[in-house]
């Protein structure tokens, strides 16, 4: 059993979708990849995977796996934006592995402490 989860980018786009029997669809799929039943997907790289829903426009859903127990939904599309999404997926995963490091880290003490007692860390020459 997988648990769900969603980044704002892909809420939107979820939320903006007309075709309710095309958002049934897909709200089916994720619920079977919840249970473990993914059904047509394809890595794109990084991580990555593309779960491909044959209804309407070609419907497409980009998500990670973290770790073994959680699915996050990156973004969604369809046939015709395939290309630009797949990009915007990988950008998404790459942010948020950034993000866990930095999570990561700081939860075991390292980093320095500023004045006002939170820990930085600089990743790849950035400061969060």
């Amino acid at each position: 059993m997988y648990q769900i989860k969603t980044t704002h980018r892909f809420d939107l786009w979820f939320d903006a979708l007309k075709d309710r029997s095309a958002k049934a669809r897909i709200q089916m799929r994720i619920d079977r990849a919840e249970s473990g039943h993914f059904g047509d997907c394809e890595p794109v790289g990084n991580g990555v995977s593309e779960m491909r829903i044959h209804i309407g426009a070609g419907y497409r859903v980009y998500f990670k796996r973290s770790g073994t127990e959680i699915i996050i939904l990156l973004v969604g599309g369809d046939k015709s934006t395939q290309a630009n999404d797949i990009k915007t997926a990988l950008n998404l995963a790459q942010e948020l592995r950034i993000k866990n490091e930095y999570i990561r880290i700081t939860q075991l003490g390292f980093g320095r402490a500023s004045q006002d007692g939170r820990r930085h860390v600089a990743i790849f020459g950035c400061m969060f």
